[in-house]
């Protein structure tokens, strides 16, 4: 396997593990389900404010497509995959889950391995470029 296959599966394994706190708290990857199932039964039973669970579902739908686009070939399709999962993380971020460790380790994990993969598709394009 290539080395940047393997940084990829890194990236989206360390997306998929952030942690968010709360009453009961979820991994990433069963957040999204739930907000998917979630705010499709809500758009069912709102009253007036359908902006915020349309954006919300929205938004889960294609942080799921997102985590297909970063395996794609096209640098262009990786680089909207990893936009869309920040997009995600800010739409999700609460400034009270930084105090605890099992959000902030992962979620620096994922910048951190999302940034260098951003740095290994351009410097491979860069390379590909001059030869």
């Amino acid at each position: 396997m290539k080395n940047t296959q393997k940084l990829k599966i890194a990236t989206i394994i360390s997306f998929l593990i952030i942690v968010f706190p709360g009453k009961i708290s979820f991994l990433n990857f069963i957040y999204i389900i739930i907000g998917v199932l979630n705010y499709t039964m809500e758009l069912f039973y709102a009253d007036e404010n359908y902006f915020e669970e349309v954006l919300s579902l929205l938004l889960s739908i294609f942080t799921s497509i997102s985590i297909v686009l970063i395996f794609s070939k096209r640098l262009k399709l990786n680089i909207i995959g990893i936009i869309i999962q920040y997009i995600w993380l800010i739409y999700t971020f609460n400034i009270k889950y930084i105090k605890y460790w099992y959000y902030s380790l992962p979620t620096i994990l994922y910048l951190i391995l999302s940034l260098s993969l951003i740095y290994v598709l351009f410097y491979k394009k860069l390379l590909n470029n001059k030869n």
